[in-house]
């Protein structure tokens, strides 16, 4: 797991989206986050802004389809899901997040929690 505080009451928390297991929410995740997102704008935000967005993208998702309840798949797992599809889409989610968390910017830690 990776967290990442940006300056909101919480930290925002990534997990890997369980692709294989729930195929279907992935491929609705993926395009959802492609009818929602520019990745040109993407590109000019800073970070703050990109974690508000893939917030926003977060909560958005989850009220459409309740990915916990129906799938068990928390929003950890959908904003791992969401740097995955900001990747397809050609915007380096899984680079910025990187890059954030090498930066020091923002606090961040690793487990192998599951």
């Amino acid at each position: 797991m990776i967290s990442v505080d940006y300056g909101a009451r919480w930290p925002i928390k990534f997990e890997q989206f369980p692709a294989d297991e729930v195929p279907e929410l992935y491929e609705a995740l993926i395009e959802f986050v492609g009818s929602v997102i520019v990745i040109d704008t993407w590109g000019a935000m800073d970070d703050v802004k990109k974690c508000k967005l893939i917030e926003k993208i977060t909560i958005e998702f989850c009220k459409r389809t309740s990915p916990k309840k129906i799938y068990g798949v928390g929003q950890a797992e959908i904003r791992g899901g969401i740097i995955d599809a900001i990747d397809i889409y050609g915007g380096g989610g899984t680079e910025w997040l990187t890059t954030l968390l090498s930066n020091g910017s923002s606090q961040s830690e690793t487990s192998n929690e599951e």
